[in-house]
């Protein structure tokens, strides 16, 4: 009897002790499991985009009727007449502040708007046509809506200082008769002041380059407006040389007429990223 108490009691030691060391063995194998990092990523220092434009000219720098040139009404200071276009884009950002969702800005741009920038003119009497370079620099600010996410969404606001140049085909048609000719109108650079404002996204592939796409409204020439000081009709084919003309005048100026050099812009192209860091936390135990 005594044997068989004393093999029990044995048998209920190493019961326990195995039952101990097994949930020993649990602890550690659930704690190592729980031993998991998270990854957090500051939102970039700085990016810079490069953008490719397409351009939709609004309020009087378009104005052409079903897309065809008017003289008459470029002539009367109504329109400019130019249509859609293209160009290019440079866009540096600097955050401010550690969250990073606001952003100072500086531009570098470039647009060329056109009459007809697809496909031939229409076969009209009136053959006029007009083109205009703008080289602008902006300066602005933009509110970063998810600067630690990869998808990024902003507003921006921009000031911008533009030089505009181009040139003019003018069509003269004198009644009764059918006596038609041209002229030409070459614009030289004019400075103006405006702004700029609009939205989009930028997606990022890797810490250091992603994709980006966005939509603007540009007002060129909210400040500086001229008058052209000519009050007589040119030759035929003639050239004369004056500064962009959207100012408004008292006296029968050709061309005078308060114009707006406005106009929808979509850009899309490439973000480079700097000054992202990454910090890992351990959580569980």
């Amino acid at each position: 009897m005594f044997k068989i108490t004393k093999i029990l009691s044995v048998i209920c030691v190493f019961t326990l002790f195995s039952t101990a060391f097994a949930q020993d063995n649990n602890n550690n194998s659930q704690n190592t499991t729980l031993k998991k990092y998270v990854v957090i990523r500051n939102s970039p220092s700085f990016t810079l985009l490069v953008n490719l434009n397409y351009s939709q000219s609004a309020l009087e720098l378009a104005g052409t009727f079903n897309g065809d040139f008017r003289s008459e009404q470029f002539m009367n200071g109504e329109t400019f007449g130019a249509g859609k276009g293209v160009g290019g884009n440079i866009t540096g950002k600097y955050s401010l502040g550690d969250k990073g969702n606001w952003r100072a800005l500086f531009s570098l741009s470039f647009n060329h708007i056109q009459t007809y920038l697809f496909g031939s003119k229409p076969t009209l009497a009136d053959q006029g046509e007009s083109s205009f370079n703008a080289f602008s620099f902006g300066l602005g600010l933009e509110d970063n809506f998810t600067p630690n996410h990869n998808f990024k969404i902003y507003a921006a606001f921009e000031l911008i200082a533009s030089m505009i140049n181009g040139k003019a085909k003018m069509w003269v048609h004198i009644p009764p008769e059918s006596y038609n000719y041209t002229y030409n109108v070459k614009f030289k650079n004019s400075f103006r002041v405006g702004y700029t404002f609009g939205g989009g996204t930028e997606y990022m592939l890797n810490e250091n380059i992603g994709l980006n796409i966005s939509a603007w409204f540009s007002h060129l020439n909210l400040i500086g407006k001229q008058t052209a000081d000519i009050t007589n009709t040119p030759a035929a084919n003639e050239t004369i040389e004056i500064s962009l003309p959207d100012g408004s005048s008292k006296t029968s100026a050709l061309f005078a007429g308060d114009k707006n050099f406005a106009f929808f812009t979509i850009q899309a192209g490439v973000c480079f990223y700097w000054g992202i860091k990454e910090k890992r936390y351990k959580i569980g135990l």
